[in-house]
């Protein structure tokens, strides 16, 4: 009778000693930091108001676009002002309406288009200002960490 109690004991510890082993073998589970990634599918990164404070991961070749909330009706406009070396703004920033057709002093989204030259890591940042206002701080900062390969 003790020898079939082994057995079972053997058999329970090796069922044990497989579902361990299996499950560190899993794919590791997904961090629930604020600093999360945005990485490139698809043939440009398209980075948002959301992915504030966060990483971004692009292509070499690829361009990363940048879309935020603006209202140029204010007199404000966003700017880049920090540019990882690995990164140039291709052209001028354009603006998009919400509405449909063109309502005077209508919101809608800036956006940026950075041409990615080289791998590297650094920050990219964004202010929300009236250009015209020497000496006062911006309204807004969009910050995000640009890395790429």
């Amino acid at each position: 009778m003790a020898y079939k109690f082994t057995k079972v004991a053997l058999l329970a510890l090796l069922g044990m000693l497989l579902v361990a082993v299996v499950a560190g073998c899993s794919a590791p589970a997904q961090s629930s930091s604020s600093s999360t990634s945005k990485t490139a599918s698809g043939p440009n990164v398209v980075v948002t108001a959301k992915d504030a404070s966060t990483t971004v991961l692009g292509v070499v070749g690829k361009p990363i676009i940048v879309q935020l909330p603006a209202n140029p009706s204010t007199g404000y406009t966003w700017q880049a002002s920090t540019v990882p070396t690995f990164m140039a703004q291709a052209g001028a920033p354009t603006f998009q309406t919400e509405a449909t057709g063109t309502v005077v002093g209508a919101g809608g989204e800036q956006s940026f288009t950075f041409t990615v030259k080289a791998a590297g890591s650094g920050p990219l940042s964004l202010v929300y200002l009236r250009p015209f206002e020497k000496g006062v701080p911006p309204a807004k900062t969009f910050n995000v960490t640009v890395t790429t390969y």
